[in-house]
């Protein structure tokens, strides 16, 4: 919850701490005041600090429901790209950077009046000395929601109050990751068609509005949609990624995260409240790397049944939850046009005399050439549990 006075004339409404600008992340941080007054509130006097430093803010004046937009970095330009807000007032820290300079992983924020008496006040991360908020992602910032008056992860709204959210649930819903497709074997264009299945345990459908997925760098704040009562939805980068998808919601840049990398990632879907709901880590066992063409799928063996796992995806199958695990033999979906399909093969070199043909020759058994191979496959349906 929020730490604050309910008669406060001025409150803290929105901070951005992870600019994603590395070293110069300072440079880049902000924070958003709103006057609360039914009068023209006098700044003099108020500081604004972190757990390390304190500014004081300048003598200006606010009009009832004013923002005041505290900047470390004189180019307004490089921190709202759109320009300085219209309405707001504006101040820059003369020493570049707000208190001691926010820190991404945990810190915390208070506003003092000029009596010295701290009015609001929020922490975030590893600081829980005010509110146990998330540490936001890289270009996230924590606001204040209009409706619940409680903060929140979302996208930067610099002087304009941050939206309403529809009502959190006490506990988050237990949407599932699905299957991931990664690795579209189309090289430097493999962003664009990258997609994430989520699936709904729930006899109810969940809205996805305010749910954020992201991987270990960037995350995507999904623009609305739902996942239905035992039903799955897609999470994808472009229209183009997913073309034969039942239900589909299209992140706004055109990738999921910074770009699913192929040689392993970390996927997450995080709740409006910024909870962890799900994450699959795919550069370490016993989650399979995707292959070529392939996604990687959870399957479940069946209902109350041990065996939960990911395993590659002989064909993707977005929006649908089919499973068939790739086994020994597969063929390679993205050959090359003119050559002969590649043949994986689990443990061992594609040519050579088998194993067991030595071994039938030393004990005396005659053995036959064998001119093609069968491979059983078994279809799987990801089940709810």
């Amino acid at each position: 919850m929020q730490a604050q006075s309910d008669e406060a004339p001025l409150v803290i409404t929105e901070v951005l701490v992870n600019g994603g600008q590395g070293a110069r992340d300072a440079s880049f941080e902000w924070v958003e005041l709103q006057s609360r007054s039914d009068r023209t509130l006098s700044l003099a006097g108020w500081t604004l600090e972190d757990n390390h430093g304190a500014d004081p803010l300048p003598a200006l004046n606010l009009s009832p429901g004013q923002f005041l937009l505290v900047i470390a970095n004189a180019d307004v330009a490089a921190v709202f790209p759109g320009g300085r807000p219209d309405g707001s007032a504006l101040t820059v820290i003369e020493d570049g950077r707000i208190g001691n300079g926010l820190a991404n992983t945990g810190d915390r924020l208070q506003l003092r009046d000029p009596a010295g008496n701290a009015v609001d006040a929020l922490s975030w991360g590893d600081d829980r000395t005010f509110t146990d908020l998330p540490a936001p992602a890289a270009g996230q910032t924590l606001g204040l929601d209009a409706g619940t008056q409680q903060f929140r992860p979302g996208d930067p709204t610099p002087g304009a109050a941050l939206p309403s959210l529809p009502a959190l649930r006490d506990e988050p819903a237990p949407l599932r990751i699905s299957e991931i497709f990664a690795n579209a074997g189309r090289g430097g264009a493999d962003a664009a068609f990258e997609w994430v299945e989520i699936f709904n345990p729930l006899n109810e459908p969940v809205d996805l509005t305010g749910w954020r997925l992201a991987d270990n760098v960037g995350s995507d704040l999904l623009p609305g949609g739902s996942v239905p009562a035992q039903g799955y939805t897609v999470i994808a980068a472009t229209a183009e990624a997913v073309p034969e998808a039942l239900n589909v919601v299209i992140v706004a840049d055109g990738r999921l995260g910074n770009g699913l990398a192929n040689s392993g990632d970390l996927v997450s879907l995080l709740d409006p409240a910024g909870r962890e709901v799900d994450v699959v880590d795919y550069s370490r066992p016993p989650v399979p790397l995707p292959e070529r063409g392939r996604s990687i799928a959870l399957r479940l063996e069946s209902p109350g049944e041990s065996g939960n796992g990911w395993v590659v995806n002989a064909e993707p199958s977005p929006g649908r939850g089919a499973v068939r695990p790739v086994l020994s033999g597969a063929i390679d979906p993205i050959a090359d046009q003119g050559t002969s399909p590649s043949v994986i093969r689990e443990g061992g070199d594609a040519g050579g005399f088998p194993a067991w043909g030595l071994v039938a020759l030393a004990l005396g058994i005659p053995v036959l050439t064998i001119g093609g191979q069968y491979v059983w496959k078994r279809r799987w349906a990801l089940v709810p549990r």
